[in-house]
């Protein structure tokens, strides 16, 4: 029984110092995969290198590191062939990468086969078998994985400003005009300065108090439409459903810009506008083929993108009738005072300063995001 003790405690000693140094060289590879992650968006990215001057100065002859001359000239074709060849190699060597461990991908679908129906319960099984990092490919896209809290780290706080962006997909392009909310945006100076503005201007806790009178309102037309149904069944979801859209409406546009009926305008009716941000949530969050494997993205497969630029329709009318509205009022009012959130930031956007300008869209796109965080 000692000597069994004794095997397995050195067995447990043996494989945690195994297990300290593969953790040191996934550290090791998530650092230099954010230092190249860095240096490719330092760089003017989506240009070709110059081609190089052949023989500019008429030189007849050239020294190598050993001494030896070699007497020249060489034809113009010779000079562009050593440049393609030295190019190829500093190109292989400098994308030489150690990548994390992960299962062999497949032609075109890679490793989507392996996510069965509920991926995040396909990923850590596949962790177990591959270690807490790992790397697949989604269609044509590689995918690295952590999945520990000391890799989440990494990723979340020791390396966030590289890998703080999410990729660009039909989504965010369709749905979030063209990534302009802080939902999709990638992280650069549109993103920060959207942030700035909802946490300094719209999100700041005496602006909150100024529609605690809003809030009040709302929650006692909440309380009196539960008594008028008092002794009947009643579904609670719905009612704070409402409760809390109609709350937002009013803090957001100070108005209930809802249609009675249907067909009444251009306005959606009140669970018209609900099915909108059921639908924005549900397809934010789908599978889009397309998204994975670029060259399928043309046929819309399953038919997402096509929802969504439905829902986009629905969504620029409403927030076109919203703008409009606005602006004449802050046209036919002297000494205009913001009274909601969007005065605030249309006249945020009127400032001169901003490091970046926002256009209509945009607007837009931080308007919509407005509901979607208070809903």
């Amino acid at each position: 029984m000692a000597q069994n003790q004794q095997r397995t405690e050195a067995a447990i000693m043996q494989n945690q110092q195994k297990t300290d140094s593969e953790m040191q060289d996934i550290r090791n590879q998530i650092g230099q995969l954010a230092t190249r992650m860095n240096r490719l968006e330092s760089q003017n990215q989506g240009k070709l290198p110059s081609l190089p001057e052949l023989n500019p100065k008429n030189v007849s002859a050239m020294t190598l590191r050993s001494g030896k001359e070699i007497q020249g000239p060489e034809p113009p074709w010779h000079g562009l062939l050593h440049w393609l060849f030295l190019s190829k190699v500093s190109t292989h060597k400098r994308l030489k990468l150690n990548h994390p461990p992960g299962p062999k991908p497949w032609p075109i679908i890679g490793n989507l086969k392996l996510l069965g129906s509920i991926p995040h319960q396909s990923l850590h099984l596949l962790s177990q078998k591959y270690g807490e990092i790992m790397q697949l490919k989604f269609g044509s896209s590689p995918v690295v994985v952590a999945s520990s809290p000391e890799m989440a780290k990494e990723f979340l706080q020791t390396h966030d400003n590289i890998f703080a962006s999410r990729p660009t997909t039909a989504a965010g392009k369709y749905t979030s005009y063209n990534c302009s909310d802080l939902t999709w945006a990638p992280y650069g100076p549109f993103w920060r300065q959207a942030r700035k503005l909802y946490l300094t201007q719209i999100f700041n806790p005496k602006r909150l108090d100024s529609f605690e009178s809003i809030r009040i309102e709302e929650r006692r037309a909440f309380i009196s439409s539960l008594y008028a149904l008092s002794g009947k069944p009643i579904v609670m979801r719905d009612h704070l459903t409402r409760l809390t859209l109609s709350t937002a409406s009013q803090m957001v546009l100070s108005n209930k810009y809802f249609a009675q009926s249907e067909g009444e305008g251009s306005l959606p009716t009140f669970e018209e506008f609900q099915e909108m941000i059921d639908t924005w949530y549900l397809l934010s969050g789908v599978f889009n083929i397309g998204d994975w494997i670029p060259w399928l993205d043309r046929f819309d497969l399953q038919g997402y993108v096509k929802q969504m630029k439905e829902l986009h329709q629905k969504f620029d009318r409403f927030h076109n009738h919203v703008l409009d509205d606005h602006q004449a009022k802050r046209k036919t009012e002297k000494d205009f005072i913001p009274k909601d959130m969007v005065d605030i930031l249309l006249q945020y956007a009127e400032d001169p300063d901003l490091q970046v300008k926002l256009t209509r869209d945009q607007i837009k796109g931080l308007i919509q995001v407005l509901f979607l965080l208070i809903v």
